[in-house]
This record gives structure tokens, C-alpha cells and sequence, in this order.
């Protein structure tokens, strides 16, 4: 896909932002942002348009792109990146300049010196650095090309289209390649990637992707190195077109595993299986079986190109959303890989990616309720900030916050990776590093919810009679006495929707009730009421997996229940009226 408005601009009006926002005018509408790695500097590209901000979002420069074209039709940016080797910003936009829209190539790699400046680089009547969709397809064979990337010496690019050029094809996602030192594009070769749940669930549609060193957890269960790329890609379902709905997936996978699953298409072509050639391209033809030497770093021949490949590279899905996903971008703070996502309703999920097949969400930050976040989503070159874009804002939001979490509890059940645990001895949540004490710090990774495990005596069940007072204890396990010897605690009983409330103490892995009275005014010889242990100020229950419970039963079953005594009630159900029963000696 080539837009012909290309502009490079050479690396003042200001304007303060609002608590880390930056607000479009009304009417504007914000396209793509890039972050400088090495100055810090914003640009965001809009429609005729483009800023160029400080790290506090202030305004540095601010060009007007419709004077560069046409006066009368938008210039919506397309494109937007730095060039690091000489220092400029190239920018693409949608007016269309001098070449014919028919004979603009899919794919072309283009000229940076200044005088071919995005000339094709290679060029001749049969060969070049382009890829031209044929003639007769280029109106229904749509190509969407999303997200782009370079990898060891290779170019890659995630698209969207039919899986033939006929109109009753599926859409789905694939992978095209091509070698960097290629002046012929004959290494141009296209694999199908995929990602779908364990259950068979199909995401077809990529929506965007990012390319990332994983973190050393996630590296070892892709068996690559920290120093190694990683695709991080977010697909969407479909129906019948290649308009993406509203659940959407995230997929993990290694670069490694790209290129051998490129090698193995290769090769297969070269041993003269499948076909050569693409149909919305050249036409297709058999591979010819050649004897060479193909590798990892192969770069094709005069033969066989370009390929199809049939074989696809494939993922497990990480973590399903029941919203789309428009955006994502990747770090990682000591073991863990941290993924950022934004989503078509303007939110950002924070996700612990632990392995290949496996995330999950520890938050959710609502940027812009209501409007898609863009694809373009940063972090500032120190990672301490994320850049988010949707079409009227651009928000500045910190990765951590690490020192709003005020106790353990909050601290360790929100699993920030960032904060990484709770130091106790200083009673902050912060990485080990920042604890004076390490021996007192507590991973979230090591912290267990703790659960209701049982009454005293061992049982699930205790029995209390009718309008009695009694004391209850309650076993729980995983407890962490560092973490929550200091919270208050209280006992919750609920009989048919009624709850109240007794103060309980922590003693050991014992939860001890105060004595409370039960009763209910339900024609029931017994009745069972529901315990759960509340703590801390969030009011938090505790799970009670195996629902352990009190059973409240009258006097006159007493016989079937040789366990326990009616001392202290009164008349079973003498009290009918709603009243509360008075306890009386038996």
C-alpha cells in the first residue's frame, strides 16, 4: 500500500496540557502519533495536521499538511515515523500527487536519499523493489495491511484479505516477507497466521501488532532469549467480511518460530509441493522442484516466487476480550512481560503475559469512554509513561501507581508487576529492590487468596439450634500473617437474603466469631446460613470454595440430630408473628 503525499521534515506556537492531556480542536481528528527514543518528543499526525510536542505535551511546532497539497481536500496522515540514521520525520498522507491510483504497487521499498527521495528503489519494466496487485483484482481484492516491522534483515507485514481472490473466499490474516537486500523482490513470500482458543474458536482478522523482547518468564516458556523479537498481535472475529466484531483475542509469537515456519513453506515450494505464484498477483503455477540450499536467512532466487505458503504459523490465545481490540504495545519489568492494549470503547488493559498461551488482566484505565483507541500506542523512552492517542486526545498515563495501594491486601491481590509486592517492615507496596529489607518483602507471586477452609471441629457443617447463642470458629487457609494480622475482620451470616454482621479475631489460621444469636421466622425445621469472613477496608470476602455453612434446626429434630443441644431456646416455632424470639432456660 504507498500513499503518494510523502513529506520528510527535517527534526515553534505553544499551548500547556491539561493534567496529561492533550485536546485536539474541535473539528481536528488526531491519526498517528510517533515517540522519539532518543529526544522524548512527541509527533502525532492529524487530518492536515501535524504537532510535534515535549514530553509534558506542549506544542514545539505545528504544520499546517493541506498546504502542501490541495486546498480544497483533507489529508488524512497515513503514516508516520522517524528516520534515526539522518535525523528526519517522514509522514505520508492520502493526496494523491501524480501517479495513477492503478499503478501504485501493494508493496514498494523506497529511496531516502535526496535526490530518489521515495523513488522506488529498484526499478525496470519486468523487476524492482514492488509488488503490483494485478489490474483485474485490485477492485475486489482488498489488501489491508495493518502493522509493519523489520527483523534480522527481514521486512514483514501483517494483512488482512481473501484467502483467494474469488468474492465467496473467507478473509484471514496473513504474513508477508521480504529480504531487505532483495532488489527484486524475488523473496517475496506470504504464510497465513492464526490464532484461535483452545476450544476451536477462530480470531481471522489481525487488527494491529507490535514486536517486543519478552520478559525472562515468558522467554522460557517460548524457549528464546530476553534478546530475542517477539510478535505480540490482537485479532478480532468475522462474519463474512473483513469488517472485525466485538470480541477479539490476544496472540503470542516467537520470531523464531515466524522464520522457521517461513523456511518450511520455502522449502516445500523448492521440492516442487504446492504452488508458486499468487492469484491475485502473477496468476499461480507448480513450485519446481530445485536442489538448493535453503535456510533461515534465504533470499530467494529467479524461481519459485513469489510463494504462497500454505503451511501457517499458529498460536494458542493468550486472553479473550468481549471488546475490540485497536491497539497494542509491550515491556517487561523484571521476569514479567507486560502487555498494553487499547480497546474500540477508549480503555487501556494492563496484562501479565506469564507464558505462551496464558495472561491476564490486573487492569482496567479509562482513557476516552467511547472513542477506539488509536493503533499507535507508546511508552516514553525511560517507561515510565504510556502514550495513548484516540482521534480527540492524547493522554500521558503512567505505567504504575503504584503508592495508592495502601495496604498489603490491595497491594498483592492487584498483582501489578510493577510493584512486583509489599514490603512490610515499611508498609509500602514497591519492587524488592525498594524494600530495605528484602527478607520482608512479599511477591505478589507468591500470594494465594485465602479461603474459608472449614468450622471447628473439622466439618463443613456445624450445628446450632434454634434461637441460640453460640461462638463459631473458622479455619482458613493460606494465610499470611504479615500481610493481614493488622486488618479488622467480622463474620457475615445470611439466612434468606438477611445478612448481619459479628466482629471476629484472627488467632493463627483460626477465624474466631463472637458470639451471635440465630434465629429466622421461616416455617423450616432447619435451615442452613451462609458464612463468609469480610476484611480490610474494601469490605473483602473471602472465597468459600467448599461451602462450609451453619445449619439452624428445631428442638423436635433433636433425635436426628444426636449432636446437638437445645439448651437455651425456647418452644420450637412458638414465634410466627415476625417477632424476635426471647431465649429462655429448657
Amino acid at each position: 500500500m504507498w500513499w503518494a503525499g510523502c513529506l520528510l521534515l527535517v527534526l515553534g506556537v505553544c499551548s500547556n496540557a491539561e493534567h496529561g492531556v492533550f485536546k485536539a480542536k474541535p473539528g481536528a481528528q488526531f491519526e498517528h502519533m510517533s515517540v522519539d527514543r532518543t529526544t522524548g518528543q512527541i509527533y502525532v499526525g492529524a487530518v492536515n495536521q501535524l504537532y510535534q510536542l515535549d514530553q509534558d505535551l506542549n506544542i514545539l511546532n505545528l504544520v499546517q499538511s493541506e498546504e502542501m497539497g490541495s486546498s480544497w481536500m483533507n489529508n488524512h496522515n497515513k503514516a508516520l515515523l522517524i528516520n534515526y540514521i539522518n535525523l528526519t520525520l517522514i509522514t505520508c498522507g492520502s493526496l494523491t500527487g501524480n501517479t495513477t491510483k492503478n499503478f501504485r504497487p501493494g508493496i514498494a521499498t523506497r529511496s531516502l536519499e535526496p535526490d530518489r527521495m521515495f523513488r522506488i528503489l529498484f526499478n525496470n519494466n519486468q523487476l524492482g523493489t514492488r509488488m503490483f496487485v494485478n489490474f483485474n483484482n485490485q477492485a475486489l481484492f482488498i489488501i489491508n495491511y495493518v502493522y509493519g516491522f523489520a527483523s534480522q534483515g527481514f521486512s514483514y507485514f501483517l494483512t488482512t484479505q481473501r484467502k483467494t481472490y474469488w468474492v465467496s473466499s473467507p478473509y484471514i490474516s496473513k504474513l508477508v516477507r521480504i529480504c531487505h537486500n532483495d532488489s527484486k523482490y524475488y523473496s517475496y513470500t506470504e504464510i497465513p497466521i492464526t490464532c484461535h482458543s483452545k476450544d476451536g474458536k477462530q480470531y481471522n482478522l489481525v487488527q494491529t501488532g507490535f514486536v517486543g523482547k519478552p520478559g525472562s518468564n515468558l522467554a522460557k516458556t517460548l524457549t528464546v532469549s530476553t534478546e530475542d523479537d517477539v510478535l505480540f498481535a490482537v485479532f478480532s472475529t468475522s462474519s463474512e467480511s473483513n469488517r472485525p466484531g466485538n470480541n477479539s483475542a490476544l496472540c503470542v509469537y516467537s520470531l523464531a518460530s515466524i522464520r522457521h515456519t517461513f523456511t518450511d513453506n520455502i522449502r516445500a515450494c523448492y521440492s516442487g509441493l504446492g504452488n508458486q505464484g499468487l492469484d491475485f498477483l502473477y496468476g499461480v503455477k507448480a513450485c519446481e522442484k530445485i536442489t538448493t540450499t535453503i535456510d533461515d536467512d534465504f533470499c530467494g532466487q529467479s524461481y519459485n516466487y513469489p510463494i504462497g505458503g500454505e503451511q501457517s504459523v499458529e498460536a494458542y490465545t493468550a486472553i479473550q476480550f468481549n471488546v475490540r481490540a485497536t491497539a497494542v504495545t509491550a515491556t517487561s519489568t523484571g521476569n514479567d512481560t507486560v502487555v498494553f492494549i487499547g480497546t474500540q470503547n477508549g480503555h487501556l488493559k494492563k496484562i501479565i503475559q506469564e507464558n505462551i498461551s496464558h495472561a491476564f488482566e490486573y487492569a482496567d484505565v479509562k482513557i476516552d469512554p467511547g472513542v477506539a483507541v488509536n493503533a499507535d500506542i507508546h511508552l516514553e523512552p525511560n517507561g515510565t509513561y504510556l502514550y495513548v492517542l484516540t482521534e480527540q486526545r492524547l493522554s500521558k498515563v503512567k505505567v504504575q501507581e503504584c503508592h495508592l495501594f495502601k495496604t498489603c491486601w490491595e497491594c498483592l491481590t492487584r498483582k501489578d508487576p510493577y510493584c512486583g509486592g509489599w514490603c512490610t517492615l515499611e508498609n509500602k507496596c514497591s519492587p524488592r529492590s525498594d524494600c530495605k529489607d528484602p527478607d520482608s518483602w512479599i511477591s505478589y507471586q507468591s500470594w494465594t487468596n485465602p479461603t474459608i477452609d472449614g468450622m471447628v471441629p473439622s466439618s463443613r457443617e456445624i450445628l446450632v439450634a434454634f434461637n441460640t447463642r453460640k461462638q463459631l470458629s473458622v479455619k482458613l487457609r493460606n494465610i499470611f500473617q504479615q500481610c493481614i494480622a493488622n486488618i479488622g475482620f467480622y463474620c457475615q451470616f445470611t439466612i434468606d437474603r438477611k445478612k448481619w454482621n459479628v466482629k471476629a479475631t484472627l488467632l493463627g489460621e483460626m477465624i474466631n466469631c463472637e458470639s451471635t444469636h440465630f434465629y429466622h421466622t421461616l416455617r423450616l425445621s432447619n435451615i442452613n446460613a451462609s458464612i463468609a469472613v469480610i476484611w480490610g477496608r474494601s469490605k473483602t470476602s473471602l472465597n468459600n470454595p467448599d461451602n462450609v455453612h451453619v445449619n439452624i434446626y428445631s428442638c423436635q429434630d433433636l433425635a436426628k440430630k444426636p449432636s446437638a443441644s437445645c439448651e437455651h431456646t425456647t418452644t420450637p416455632w412458638s414465634v410466627w408473628s415476625g417477632r424476635r424470639p426471647r431465649p429462655v432456660r429448657g
